[in-house]
């Protein structure tokens, strides 16, 4: 009946709008129709119950429909810009975006985060305006905009939209709106209800245009001597020796401003330190002295001496399986002594033993930097020892050298103030001051303590 004659005209509207808006996407007006077979709705039973009704609905869902009176609200909304503050951006196009890190917890922008902001706020401003359009456009006969007046319209924004005065507003202007409505504005900025609500100043037409001053040689005017004004001569004093005071001032602990927060126990003792072995696929030739070296500790580290004791070759298989050794780096008869010294019965019979032991804790930093200008300052200092006994309150600390030496004493003169280092983090760690030191030599199988 009349019912199904108005659906058919309802459809037949609906589709010529949809091809207006959406001149070759045919596949998504057949989703569309298949969706509202299946749902039962779509008619205008469900959608115009009546010529009074009042429909809700975003801006997506409003395309290819029309109303009489369309009220577009929430102008005022900030655009969620929240893809613009992560600390790591990608871009097909422009790559990786990421921060300048100068130390003390301070980043700036690049290059490339700025070129990837500025892309992602051209194509957020695009869809907004697709979007805007799609609301504008849904009214017969009346559109209403609204919006409240926030914060984000400071003076500078108003400054911005006023400049626009009925021009094309700049690109740039676009793109750093944050709002709409700040569209809206700069769109009618022309309009003299918003110029004169907008404008810092009005015009005042009793103020001439153009004013003629003539001067004679003296700097008087020659027709008015008789109105001239003697004006006081003021002196002002100026603070010489407080101006020359600031201007030279100089800050008391300008020093204090170079003193490093974190040192690591290598560069106060200006040791070398131990360099992780090269990746098989980049190792030319023979492998260095410190990668060997490296290797042994990764033994010394990981290994159950028990285990080795037994079957050296089990447990060097064992450690190659679970990625901690290459064997081809080790010094096997190295190895098989170190496994029945006196070093060895010490972690074996030890309460706790812990290995690659990290401790951060203050010291002076005169003595670290060897300057006694930093008498009352601190540094932290960073440093892993290689294996921690702990008996009761008693601290041993072992640190294993790979160094070809021909006597112990050269060890402990090249690695003393590494290991006083190491005795004053364990002093602070495990709160006790019985704390004394080893060096184990793998190329002499000796020890010494001190």
């Amino acid at each position: 009946g009349s019912e199904k004659r108005e659906n058919i005209r309802w459809f037949i509207s609906f589709a010529r709008n949809w091809a207006k808006t959406h001149p070759s996407d045919l596949s998504a007006f057949l989703r569309w129709v298949d969706m509202y077979i299946q749902t039962g709705k779509g008619g205008t039973s469900d959608t115009q119950q009546s010529e009074n009704a009042i429909a809700i609905m975003t801006m997506h869902t409003s395309k290819g429909l029309e109303f009489p009176v369309v009220f577009v609200t929430g102008l005022t909304t900030k655009f969620n810009k929240q893809d613009k503050i992560k600390r790591l951006m990608l871009d097909t196009q422009l790559g990786i975006g990421m921060y300048a890190n100068h130390g003390f917890g301070y980043n700036h922008s690049t290059l490339n985060i700025a070129a990837i902001r500025n892309k992602i706020d051209e194509s957020l401003a695009s869809e907004e305006m697709r979007l805007l359009y799609v609301a504008f456009t849904r009214s017969k006969n009346l559109l209403v905009l609204s919006g409240s007046y926030s914060r984000s319209f400071s003076a500078a924004t108003l400054a911005k939209i006023t400049a626009c005065t009925g021009r094309r507003p700049h690109p740039a202007m676009l793109r750093s709106a944050t709002t709409p409505m700040h569209w809206v504005l700069a769109a009618f900025s022309g309009h003299p209800a918003l110029a004169d609500q907008f404008s810092y100043g009005k015009e005042d037409k009793n103020i001439p245009q153009c004013i003629s001053i003539n001067l004679s040689a003296d700097g008087s005017t020659p027709q008015q001597e008789e109105t001239q004004q003697t004006v006081e001569k003021v002196t002002v004093a100026a603070d010489m020796d407080r101006i020359t005071a600031n201007i030279g001032y100089v800050y008391p602990h300008l020093a204090r401003t170079q003193l490093p927060i974190k040192m690591s126990v290598s560069e106060i003792a200006k040791s070398t330190p131990v360099t992780l072995a090269k990746p098989d696929f980049i190792r030319e030739g023979k492998a260095t002295a410190a990668e060997k070296g490296t290797a042994m500790h990764r033994f010394a580290q990981h290994a159950d001496i028990l285990l080795a004791r037994t079957n050296l070759e089990n447990e060097i298989n064992r450690l190659e399986k679970e990625g901690k050794i290459d064997p081809q780096l080790l010094n096997i008869p190295a190895i098989e002594k170190f496994i029945f010294s006196d070093v060895a019965n010490m972690i074996i019979n030890s309460e706790k033993v812990y290995t690659e032991k990290d401790f951060l804790v203050p010291y002076s930093a005169a003595r670290a930097l060897g300057d006694m200008q930093y008498s009352e300052d601190e540094v932290m200092v960073q440093g892993v020892m290689d294996c921690v006994l702990q008996n009761g309150d008693e601290i041993t600390i072992i640190d294993y050298k790979t160094d070809f030496i021909y006597n112990i004493d050269q060890l402990v003169k090249r690695y003393r103030r590494q290991l006083e280092l190491y005795r004053h983090g364990a002093k602070q760690l495990f709160d006790t001051d019985k704390v004394k030191c080893i060096l184990y030599s793998f190329h002499l199988d000796e020890y010494i303590e001190f």
